[in-house]
């Protein structure tokens, strides 16, 4: 009897690992079959050089399936457009794959290493980038390491990049003046804005933009807003 079911039980045995092996073989082999190809590259996110970024996905994601997503070959596949910063990825079985794009736009612009280059806000010097279609402020700044400008510039890029909407049209430029306490901005028609440092700079733009907006501000010759909360006109 008990040999018997030792015999029935190691056969049991046997069918539960051929099976498993059959399954095995069976999802390696549908996971990168051709009823799964990706067919289909949708791309969100991306406004600079969106075209250009969908034809490279388009090259790179059609090579893949909707079961097997080699996302460092996407990463690798954007290595030439600056502004990307990060991307996620998810599928639609059977055929779409979809990339979404974290963009890194630029804010400014400044000559770095004797080219003129965008920033982005939170200071990447955006190498490469074709800046020529966009109307941008300059700043002042230095590449440091790891693809970001030094800190003055990281702090200019900051407080442009938090310019509210309404405004950005007037900018001009952004320096770092010791002299005045850190960033200061050239806005048309207006006093010179006094930053202080790169933080808090949409508590900044607000208490500025009050005061800008102010029928009696009167004429004064800068608005210091490094103290959000208590500006200062002179």
């Amino acid at each position: 009897m008990r040999a018997g079911w030792r015999v029935w039980r190691l056969r049991l045995t046997a069918l539960v690992l051929l099976l498993v092996a059959l399954l095995a073989a069976y999802w390696f082999w549908f996971r990168d079959s051709s009823l799964v190809a990706v067919t289909r590259v949708e791309v969100r996110g991306a406004t600079v050089n969106r075209n250009a970024i969908q034809k490279s996905l388009d090259r790179v994601g059609r090579q893949m399936t909707t079961l097997n997503v080699d996302q460092g070959k996407l990463i690798e596949a954007l290595g030439a457009f600056p502004t990307v910063a990060a991307i996620t990825t998810s599928t639609d079985l059977p055929h779409t794959l979809e990339v979404r794009i974290r963009e890194r736009p630029p804010v400014a612009v400044s000559t770095v290493e004797g080219e003129v280059t965008g920033i982005s806000a939170d200071g990447y010097a955006l190498i490469g980038l074709d800046v020529s279609g966009f109307e941008l402020p300059t700043i002042t700044a230095t590449l440091a390491s790891g693809g970001l400008v030094d800190d003055r510039g990281i702090a200019q890029a900051s407080v442009i990049g938090a310019t509210p909407e309404p405004l950005e049209p007037g900018l001009i430029s952004a320096a770092w003046e010791e002299t005045y306490g850190g960033v200061v901005v050239d806005l048309s028609g207006a006093p010179q804005l006094r930053f202080g440092d790169g933080d808090d700079g949409r508590a900044k733009w607000a208490a500025a933009s009050a005061l800008l907006a102010d029928p009696g501000l009167g004429s004064p010759t800068y608005i210091d807003v490094s103290a959000p909360g208590r500006p200062v006109t002179g």
